[in-house]
């Protein structure tokens, strides 16, 4: 009885280690941009101008949040944490975050074109257009999606419903840099509450329950509507920015 035991314990240590080693140990690798606001058009940007980010028409905190930095994200216990989670059910471990908005949501990511080789949700083509189209994709579809057109955006969603969490990725090239716009919908837990991000008249987690999402279907699809016009208009922002550099 006892030697079952011992091999009991003894598995499940083997097991524990194994799922600890599935997620990297490495610190977040942030790209040190200095940020800020840009009332008149929206935006931010950063200090060199690379970079012109819109979150769309809703409202702004004042002030608001941008993490950029070791030193930005050491102020908010346990986001470091949260933010390697993401990265990892993404498949974006590694990657150089340009800036996380905790209070729009939105983290932007510079993905050194990598790209998921499983099926996207979607595909929305010809984004230089004035109307681009998307294409949902199916269990059918047979494609090599590593192989996005420079006018395309590859969109991917991940759904937990343990973690309350309900993640989109959009993949596209910003100007000649491919990024990744992740948009981060998630209910409020106690773990949430412990990084003392400041209350505002912005969610930054909602109280609406992503674990009984048929329950607030409005609510979410709502939230999720969003995501591909911001996506559409940050692409022509980065795509003004590749002319104005020559």
């Amino acid at each position: 009885m006892k030697q079952l035991l011992s091999f009991k314990l003894a598995v499940i240590g083997i097991l524990l280690i194994l799922s600890a080693g599935c997620k990297s140990t490495a610190p977040l690798a942030f790209s040190g941009l200095t940020w800020s606001k840009c009332e008149s058009y929206r935006q931010i940007m950063d200090k060199d101008s690379t970079y012109r980010i819109t979150f769309g028409d809703g409202i702004w905190p004042e002030p608001m949040i941008l993490i950029s930095s070791a030193d930005s994200i050491a102020k908010y216990p346990g986001m470091d944490k949260f933010l390697k989670g993401i990265l990892h059910d993404v498949n974006l471990e590694g990657s150089e975050i340009l800036f996380y908005a905790p209070e729009m949501q939105t983290m932007f990511v510079s993905t050194g074109n990598k790209i998921p080789k499983d099926k996207p949700s979607s595909v929305s083509y010809c984004l230089d257009d004035e109307n681009p189209y998307t294409m949902w994709i199916y269990d059918e579809d047979v494609e090599d999606w590593t192989l996005k057109p420079k006018t395309a955006m590859n969109t991917y969603t991940y759904y937990d419903k343990r973690k309350k969490q309900l993640l989109i990725v959009d993949y596209y090239d910003y100007g000649t840099t491919p990024v990744a716009e992740i948009i981060i919908l998630q209910s409020n837990t106690k773990s949430r509450d412990k990084m003392n991000i400041p209350n505002s008249y912005v969610n930054v987690f909602y109280k609406h329950d992503l674990g009984k999402m048929e329950d607030d279907i409005e609510f979410w699809s709502h939230q999720v509507d969003a995501h591909r016009g911001r996506a559409f208009d940050n692409y022509r922002l980065g795509q003004e920015l590749k002319t104005e550099a020559k």
